[in-house]
């Protein structure tokens, strides 16, 4: 009697041991022949987090006569299924050999659309239990305007068929809290505005590089609070207003050496606080106003471009700013550029003999050092005078009254 019952009691514990508890047990009870190489395979049903047991898996192996032979003595360090996607891949061990085996993964839908544009049965969006978003098929989508049927149940992984040929996702996520993943953006994609904004649990973006088409960008992962993972901005972009503002877990901004087309850049990284760098600006940039405002680690500001139109509170409120940029001839608005910018010090140069300049060194250099203005402005002697402040000073008074007299007389000629 008390051996029936220790052969039921071990037959249970075989049963409720995982994959890593039983191949402890494995070697006790059955032997396996020593093996060359290791094949596994999924041949089970799994759904999402459900724990791993061996009975879903076939594992067979290669003697060194090459035998195929069942292995019974495997296990694997992965416990279970993936919460989110439809495969996984599992290493399984046996002896001192690998192999891996894809797990199909089974999912709930809560929610299915045909979505084919013209044709709807070509794509299909489908939301399911575990927080899954999938997009699937060929072609174009229909356009929904603001209307996007899943946006109701803020799924959490987005999933997008490299097949699929859509050209804009304008305001796809927007708001979506709980979205932490999305795969790679389709290559046809031209417009992403608004598309994750306030998606505050994203982490990373999605590979967007690849987008050669793409051009619009503006507020695309606007308030993003959990983002500090950004690719590299595409080729072809022309515009990325307030793409990344209030991002204030970035800590490296926008990489924007690709971009060959670049204009507009304002407000790009507005209200990043935690970033400590700021990029290189291509050269086609006219529109930066705003860029870098509430920025309050960054110490050094980048140079401006030299045909720069409109730089308005570019670094307004930087509060560790210590080192300014040029400003240069071609700016018609540099006001509050500067404003705020508390540590600001050293010397900053003024080509512009714009009027545009209110508010533009208001509250800088406040804690005790000086600042140095120059350059080819007309307006010098009024920049300082606005600023109100006895720690800004003009490098040469005398060059700045000629500045302001030369300007006058073009204004009247």
């Amino acid at each position: 009697m008390d051996g029936k019952i220790k052969i039921i009691i071990a037959v249970a514990a075989v049963a409720a041991i995982g994959m890593a508890g039983y191949n402890k047990l494995a070697g006790d009870l059955n032997q396996d022949p020593p093996i060359t190489s290791l094949q596994a395979e999924f041949v089970g049903e799994v759904k999402p987090g459900q724990t791993f047991t061996k009975r879903m898996f076939d594992v067979k192996g290669v003697t060194e006569s090459g035998k195929v032979v069942q292995i019974n003595d495997f296990y694997s360090e992965t416990e279970a299924a993936a919460e989110n996607g439809d495969t996984c891949e599992v290493e399984i061990k046996a002896q001192d050999k690998s192999a891996t085996a894809i797990v199909n993964i089974t999912r709930e839908p809560v929610f299915q659309q045909n979505i084919g544009y013209p044709n709807e049965e070509d794509a299909t969006v489908t939301c399911y239990a575990n927080g899954d978003l999938e997009f699937i098929g060929t072609g174009n989508i229909t356009n929904f305007g603001n209307n996007y049927p899943w946006q109701q149940y803020e799924c959490s992984h987005v999933y997008i068929d490299e097949a699929l040929n859509i050209e804009t996702m304008d305001n796809w996520f927007s708001g979506n809290t709980n979205l932490v993943y999305c795969s790679n953006l389709p290559k046809t994609l031209k417009t992403l505005k608004n598309t994750f904004s306030g998606c505050s649990s994203l982490q990373k973006t999605p590979d967007y590089f690849q987008c050669s088409n793409l051009k619009i960008m503006d507020y695309a992962f606007s308030g993003c609070s959990s983002l500090s993972e950004l690719d590299i901005i595409p080729v072809n972009v022309t515009s990325a207003k307030y793409a990344f503002e209030y991002c204030t877990s970035l800590k490296e901004p926008a990489d924007l050496s690709k971009t060959s087309n670049l204009q507009d850049i304002t407000g790009i990284h507005n209200g990043c606080s935690g970033l400590i760098n700021v990029m290189s600006i291509p050269e086609g940039v006219r529109y930066m106003a705003a860029a870098f405002q509430g920025c309050l680690n960054i110490k050094e500001a980048t140079k401006f471009p030299d045909k720069v139109l409109n730089i308005n509170s570019a670094y307004a409120g930087d509060s560790a700013l210590i080192t300014a940029a040029s400003i240069p001839e071609d700016v018609t608005d540099c006001g509050n550029c500067y404003n705020g910018c508390s540590y600001l010090a050293g010397s900053l140069e003024i080509n512009t003999d714009t009027n545009n300049y209110s508010g533009l060194l208001i509250g800088a250099t406040t804690n005790g050092d000086t600042l140095t203005i120059s350059g080819n402005s007309g307006n010098l002697l009024a920049i300082q005078k606005d600023a109100g402040n006895r720690n800004i000073m003009l490098a040469d008074p005398e060059a700045a009254s000629q500045q302001n007299e030369r300007m006058l007389r073009e204004m009247e000629g």
